[in-house]
């Protein structure tokens, strides 16, 4: 299974270094919107396989999973500012609804790995 989020994870980082690249999040005004709401999912899903190798609980730290997403959503929004790769004319609305996205893929995410725990 880590072998397959690493496979996930490099096609996601290629895509968007590709549509980066092409200045396609530019060209196609809606192709962000999934991106956030899958990475928002991969990472939790990530959080969920790497809390099983190295358990959270012992460390310091908070340890639910959608703290960690928005801390990282909202990193990676101040990351693109500052290397100025966001739109110029309405940041704030594009920003807002980045990070709802971003949260909600990961809601998502979570509320199924939740199911699946009560499940089995």
């Amino acid at each position: 299974m880590p072998t397959l989020i690493f496979l996930v994870w490099l096609m996601f980082l290629l895509a968007h270094f590709y549509f980066v690249s092409t200045n396609l999040y530019w060209k196609v005004w809606w192709l962000d919107l999934p991106m956030h709401i899958f990475g928002g999912a991969l990472i939790i899903v990530s959080w969920h396989k790497l809390n099983l190798a190295v358990c959270f609980e012992r460390l310091a730290l908070p340890n639910h999973p959608l703290f960690w997403l928005l801390v990282l959503v909202l990193g990676w929004e101040i990351f693109k500012y500052a290397i100025d790769i966001t739109v110029r004319e309405g940041y704030l609305v594009d920003t807002g609804i980045d990070v709802v996205l971003g949260m909600g893929g990961g809601l998502i995410a979570e509320l199924l790995q939740r199911s699946r725990r009560i499940v089995k």
